[in-house]
């Protein structure tokens, strides 16, 4: 899937797969933005998190302190917590270069990080119904593989 690609955006190339600068390793995907399409540059990294695996298991958070802390809540503040201790841990592994780097980290029922759900809503402000379309549908066939992968023995 590597490889460059043009999309409806006035200046904007999309390429799949760069190499990060001085190593090995690839993102997944580099957005080069241009000034009328109101789409800046940068670099994604995009994360499939399996809730029910044991490092999504350490987050804690303190006990219920208020009636407002219903048990649907808390679970999101740890879902969330859980997201953003990716995240965070993806951009202290990525080396700095030239370009932003955002990691975009999901789970399999489409739950998103803050970041992840505000470059979507960007996004699909900004680019044409057929250039979203067709980043949602990559999005969701990357989950699909993932999910079939917890399934091989």
């Amino acid at each position: 899937m590597r490889g460059s690609r043009e999309t409806d955006l006035e200046g904007v190339q999309v390429h799949l797969e760069p190499t990060i600068t001085g190593t090995q390793r690839r993102n997944d995907i580099r957005i080069t933005g241009s000034a009328p399409s109101g789409l800046s540059s940068e670099d994604i990294d995009i994360t499939i998190v399996y809730l029910a695996s044991q490092d999504s298991q350490t987050a804690t958070l303190p006990l219920a302190t208020n009636e407002d802390d219903s048990p649907t809540k808390r679970t999101t503040k740890l879902v969330h917590q859980h997201f953003n201790a990716v995240a965070r841990e993806k951009r202290r592994r990525h080396l700095p270069s030239d370009r932003p780097f955002r990691p975009f980290v999901l789970s399999f029922g489409v739950t998103m990080e803050t970041d992840a759900r505000d470059a979507l809503k960007l996004w699909k402000s900004i680019m044409t119904g057929g250039v979203y379309s067709l980043l949602v549908r990559r999005l969701s066939l990357g989950l699909l593989r993932a999910r079939a992968r917890c399934f091989e023995p």
